[in-house]
């Protein structure tokens, strides 16, 4: 190949263009690439509120 023009691209710069990028390597759709983000924001707030739940049934145990 003798001509190479990636080596001056200098990728997105827009905001509305990293995002478009970021998702060309996506291997499923967008709406379940949101869903997962979502699960697992509410898995993190699940798992704090099992934490929450869990210290104070051990100090409440504790007496």
């Amino acid at each position: 190949m003798k001509h190479k023009s990636w080596p001056k691209s200098t990728g997105a710069r827009t905001v509305e263009g990293k995002a478009r990028s970021k998702m060309n390597a996506l291997k499923i759709s967008p709406e379940l690439h949101t869903l997962i983000k979502e699960m697992n924001h509410l898995m993190k707030q699940q798992k704090e509120i099992f934490n929450t739940i869990s210290k104070s049934a051990y100090v409440c145990a504790k007496g």
